[in-house]
């Protein structure tokens, strides 16, 4: 089965490079960054980065494009004009946890409400 390297680049810092096989999806890709995210942040030397808890948290994002957690890795991989054998796919990964989109407060009008609950991705 081939096998799909990818580097993850968030606000942090960079991630991996990850070896995926082709047919696992942009959502096995989440499931294993939430899983492992404290080796990965380990192993990137990577101190202050908020993580995330569910993949829903997490947005992966090619050539300026969200990826859909069912795409197949192969898919994505032969979107490139021209991937060669040793190509790793860099993807943006954008690390949202619920509690920052709100800053923990409950989405409301209120006077004590500090947020608006806008979130852009």
């Amino acid at each position: 089965m081939a096998t799909v390297r990818i580097r993850l680049r968030t606000q942090n810092g960079d991630l991996g490079p990850l070896q995926q096989t082709a047919s696992e999806t942009v959502g096995d890709v989440k499931r294993r960054l939430v899983a492992d995210w404290s080796k990965l942040i380990a192993d990137a030397s990577i101190t202050s980065a908020e993580a995330p808890t569910a993949i829903t948290d997490v947005k992966l994002i090619l050539n300026g494009k969200f990826l859909d957690n069912d795409e197949s890795l192969g898919d994505v991989y032969k979107t490139l004009t021209d991937p060669g054998v040793d190509t790793v796919l860099t993807m943006h990964a954008v690390i949202r946890p619920q509690s920052s989109v709100n800053g923990g407060k409950s989405k409301g009008k209120g006077k004590d409400s500090k947020s608006c609950g806008c979130v852009i991705c």
